[in-house]
């Protein structure tokens, strides 16, 4: 008898109150052809122990979580995502590298202080620009 070895899960943690945040997370689950993938708002789940994240936490930026408890914020949250939406573990080892990785966090940076200002779709909570 062979033991299944199951495939790797994630939970996204978004900001519920932002249109473009909501648009980018229903755009992942459209992508996500396995559903290894959810996703949680985290105005809904900032104290809740299963996630570890208080209300600076998910201020700050989104959050990955995997299914083994690893919690993995920002720009490196989307490379976990994109790693476990394919399968593989090269999105996670390229956005490691080092040049690589300042210009993500530069890019979610840019994107997050702006994400008011793109189109969105509407919020599941109201509060978002």
């Amino acid at each position: 008898m062979s033991g299944q070895v199951s495939e790797p899960r994630v939970t996204l943690i978004f900001d519920g109150a932002c249109g473009f945040c909501t648009r980018q997370v229903r755009y992942i689950h459209k992508l996500d052809k396995h559903n290894r993938v959810t996703s949680e708002v985290c105005q809904f789940v900032r104290h809740d122990p299963q996630y570890g994240l208080g209300d600076a936490d998910c201020g700050a930026m989104a959050w990955a979580i995997t299914d083994d408890g690893r919690r993995v914020g920002g720009a490196q949250a989307f490379t976990q995502v994109a790693s476990v939406m394919l399968g593989e573990q090269w999105p996670v080892t390229i956005g490691r590298l080092p040049v690589i990785r300042q210009a993500l966090n530069l890019g979610y940076r840019l994107i997050a202080k702006n994400r008011y200002r793109f189109p969105g779709d509407t919020p599941p909570i109201e509060g978002g620009g």
